[in-house]
């Protein structure tokens, strides 16, 4: 892919997952950099419980039951920062995934500083094309964000603090970038409680980005946008 392309795609998405994405160095050098242990990251997830936000709780306590501490592995972000990985089983069910179709990789990935503090986290599903995989190559997370080729598929960027809401989603075809959504919103002006959502895409090729109209996805009194054509969530949810 053309270099500038494959920058241009990535400005809109780093925006969006930056705090939880970035290898600068070789990926097999730096898999045991990390210090951070299974007890570290269960202590960090529940001190982001809080009595008001019961969506988010329900999200973190299925993450704490599913997640697979065993496998978990880190990368090197940059100089200062690391990329912990943590594989969920896939009994761990997103309201965003299909369960008619098969089911893609769950993984937690998490920030944390030259000092092993821990800082942010999010929820990746890789569906990969080649259904057959078994499990997810370890080099997936370095060549997606970073690599002129990624493995075939959708990755979706689910919010763990948005309590399992959809905030970005990337196609993989033939190793290159295809085609980009983000779903944002904003305060209604003079409003204290109501959002307006909009959906963004724009389709890759090798030598262009092609911006689509944005689609309105209308108003919300939640943290989540409303529901919208395609949409697997079964209920609206308020955060």
């Amino acid at each position: 892919m053309n270099r500038y392309i494959k920058k241009s795609i990535l400005i809109p998405l780093l925006i969006i997952i930056a705090p939880v994405i970035g290898i600068s160095q070789s990926f097999k050098k730096t898999v045991l950099f990390s210090q951070i242990k299974k007890e570290n990251i269960i202590q960090w997830l529940k001190e982001k419980k809080s009595p008001n936000t019961p969506v988010r709780n329900n999200m973190i306590k299925a993450i704490l039951e599913n997640a697979l501490f065993e496998k978990m592995y880190a990368g090197q972000k940059n100089s200062s920062t690391k990329m912990i990985i943590v594989p969920l089983k896939k009994s761990y069910f997103s309201q965003h995934i299909n369960k008619n179709e098969p089911l893609p990789f769950q993984n937690m990935i998490l920030e944390s500083d030259k000092n092993d503090n821990l800082g942010y986290a999010n929820i990746m599903l890789v569906k990969p094309l080649n259904g057959s995989l078994k499990e997810l190559p370890k080099n997936t997370f370095h060549n997606f964000f970073y690599q002129d080729e990624a493995l075939d598929g959708t990755y979706t960027l689910i919010s763990i603090t948005g309590g399992d809401q959809k905030v970005a989603e990337m196609q993989i075809k033939d190793g290159q970038r295809a085609q980009y959504k983000g779903w944002r919103s904003k305060k209604v002006k003079d409003s204290t409680n109501t959002y307006q959502w909009e959906l963004f895409t724009d389709i890759i090729t090798k030598d262009s980005i092609i911006h689509l109209p944005t689609q309105n996805l209308g108003k919300s009194k939640t943290t989540s946008p409303p529901m919208f054509k395609g949409d697997l969530r079964s209920k609206l949810t308020d955060e």
